[in-house]
Order: structure tokens, then sequence, then C-alpha cells
């Protein structure tokens, strides 16, 4: 698969996943965003995504 087409792709999952967040309740959607906002100058989104999931931030992929 081509750069392209893998970009094409995850922009495409990035869209759906947007939608479906836009269905959690306002709240939920307002913590994480103020959440994410806060730390991640400093953290890094991967670091916070590996906190989201569960995962052991410390650990390389």
């Amino acid at each position: 698969m081509q750069k392209n087409e893998v970009l094409k792709k995850m922009d495409e999952a990035a869209s759906a996943a947007a939608s479906e967040f836009a269905s959690f309740d306002p709240e939920i959607y307002e913590a994480i965003r103020d959440w994410w906002i806060e730390h991640y100058p400093e953290a890094g989104h991967k670091r916070l995504g590996r906190i989201l999931i569960g995962a052991d931030p410390r650990e390389e992929s």
C-alpha cells in the first residue's frame, strides 16, 4: 500500500472516530478535551493515547 493510500485510510478512520466521539455526552468530551489540552504540550499525543487505552506510557511501541 502506498503512502497516500495509507493516509487516506487514516483520514477516513479519523473521520469515523470523530463522528462517534461527537455522540458522546458533552461533559465527557469536554473533560477529555481539557485534559488533553493541558497535558499534550509536555507529554505528547502518543503518550496520552497510551494512557487512554490503558497501556504503560513508558513502553515503547
